[in-house]
């Protein structure tokens, strides 16, 4: 196989993670339903998931037509850069056209369930709005006048986005409800995912200031960028915590919550010492960044599952 086709099949891959922190997440909301005495709706769930994961491919698809062409950059800094970040189109195997078309058939395919889920399944009322909506603020995310996700706030929607909103979402399409308790799991797992938004930052950064991308690290710089990387992933633990002391119903298992807090400390001992000014440290810290926020996605699942 030639090494420009290893090469795409590497950025395929790359979004593997992003599908299942949103799913888990999604999932996790929809457990949580049965465990607060609603039934559950395998059908829904299902539909609703492979949704979600079009809603998700949508925006990363989106985002790469929406990349201005003259932040264009060379070949050898797109390949090295994040895969999560680098257009398809850099690679010269698909055209931007292309992307526009698989973006398009993204959001065909997530509205059309919408409906499935609105008018056959007869989910909560506001199931198609909330497609609709997220419809529009995923465009808005990644596209032009807008493009939120090189603002300050872009690290904040990626967060809530793996987070909190999905696992709403779960929950809702289930219940037709909301649950103050959402809150207890869907925080730390936002937080969580605002970290991962920091780390690529980091891990782009010197190619990211070469080609004039704006990430939320290069509009503060690194050690900004640090700064706000403690406080959320501080603001992890304290979630992670919370979750073991004080949730509402209580779930078993919650003890294994505390080696993923040990994985959190970790992170900060990497920030404490500087690791993500060097490139090793860089992808390190990225690596374990995602470690906690699947982790704790995954151990949510086994909580909630274990509690039915």
């Amino acid at each position: 196989m030639a090494p420009e086709v290893n090469q795409l099949n590497w950025l395929r891959w790359s979004y593997l993670p992003l599908l299942l922190s949103g799913v888990m997440a999604f999932w996790v909301g929809t457990l949580l339903a049965p465990v607060n005495g609603y039934p559950l709706r395998l059908a829904v769930a299902g539909w609703a998931s492979l949704g979600l994961a079009s809603l998700i491919m949508a925006a990363l698809w989106g985002g790469q037509f929406y990349e201005p062409e003259s932040l264009k950059p060379p070949m050898a800094i797109s390949i090295t850069r994040l895969p999560a970040d680098v257009p398809w189109w850099l690679t010269g195997l698909v055209s931007k056209s292309t992307i526009k078309q698989m973006s398009c058939a993204a959001v065909g395919v997530a509205a059309a369930i919408g409906g499935l889920l609105q008018f056959y399944f007869h989910t909560a009322r506001l199931t198609m709005p909330l497609v609709i909506l997220v419809l529009l603020g995923g465009y808005f995310v990644v596209a032009i006048p807008r493009t939120w996700l090189t603002r300050a706030a872009g690290g904040l929607v990626a967060g809530f986005a793996l987070g909190l909103l999905p696992l709403l979402a779960g929950f809702y399409i289930q219940s037709g409800h909301w649950a103050s308790e959402l809150f207890l799991y869907g925080l730390p797992l936002s937080f969580s995912g605002f970290c991962v938004y920091l780390t690529q930052g980091f891990r782009n950064y010197a190619s990211d200031l070469e080609t004039g991308r704006l990430t939320l690290v290069t509009r503060l710089g690194l050690i900004s960028g640090a700064l706000v990387y403690t406080l959320a992933n501080i603001l992890t633990i304290i979630g992670l915590v919370l979750c073991i002391l004080l949730p509402a119903v209580r779930l078993p298992y919650h003890q294994g919550l505390w080696l993923i807090i040990l994985v959190a400390v970790v992170n900060q001992e990497m920030i404490k010492r500087r690791q993500y000014r060097q490139p090793q440290g860089q992808t390190t810290l990225w690596g374990l960044t995602w470690l906690v926020n699947l982790g704790m996605g995954g151990w949510f699942l086994v909580m909630v599952a274990a509690r039915l």
